[in-house]
C-alpha cells in the first residue's frame, strides 16, 4: 500500500507568526486592518452587519454568533476610519475639525467593536455551559 508524505516541516525560527515583544492585541489588530484593501474592508462591513441584523432577528437563539459578525463589521468599518483619517489632510480649512471627528468615530467603533465580540465568548459560554455562575456555587 502506498501512503502519501506530508509536507516537510518547515524550520523554526524562533519568530512569532502575529505579535512580536510588546505589540498588544489593539496594534496587530490595527496591522492587520491596513494591510486588507478597501474591498475587503467593506464587505466586512456590510456583510457582517448583515448577517449580523439577520441572524440576530431570524435566530434569536445564537445571538451570540449575531455579536460576532458584528464585531466583524467594526473591525472593517474601523479599518475603513483608519484609512480615510491617514489621507486627511490638514491644511484643509475644515481638516482639523474632520480629523478630530473621524478620531472620535474610530474610537466609538472600535469600543463597539470590542463590546461586541466580549458579549459573542460571555453569550457563547453562557449558551455552551448552561449558563455562567460563579465556581463552588
Amino acid at each position: 500500500m502506498h501512503t502519501i508524505q506530508d509536507d516537510t516541516p518547515v524550520p523554526h525560527t524562533g519568530e512569532t507568526a502575529v505579535a512580536t515583544n510588546g505589540e498588544t492585541l489593539n496594534e496587530v489588530l490595527a496591522s492587520q486592518a491596513r494591510d486588507r484593501s478597501r474591498l475587503e474592508l467593506w464587505a466586512g462591513t456590510v456583510v457582517g452587519g448583515a448577517n449580523a441584523a439577520l441572524i440576530w432577528m431570524r435566530f434569536p437563539s445564537v445571538h451570540w454568533l449575531a455579536a460576532g459578525f458584528a464585531a466583524t463589521a467594526c473591525y472593517g468599518a474601523w479599518g475603513l476610519i483608519d484609512r480615510k483619517l491617514s489621507s486627511v489632510d490638514d491644511s484643509v480649512a475644515d481638516g482639523r475639525l474632520t480629523r478630530m471627528l473621524m478620531r472620535a468615530a474610530r474610537f466609538g467603533v472600535a469600543a463597539g467593536g470590542w463590546i461586541c465580540a466580549l458579549f459573542a465568548v460571555a453569550a457563547f459560554l453562557t449558551a455552551a455551559l448552561g449558563g455562567l455562575s460563579i465556581p463552588g456555587r
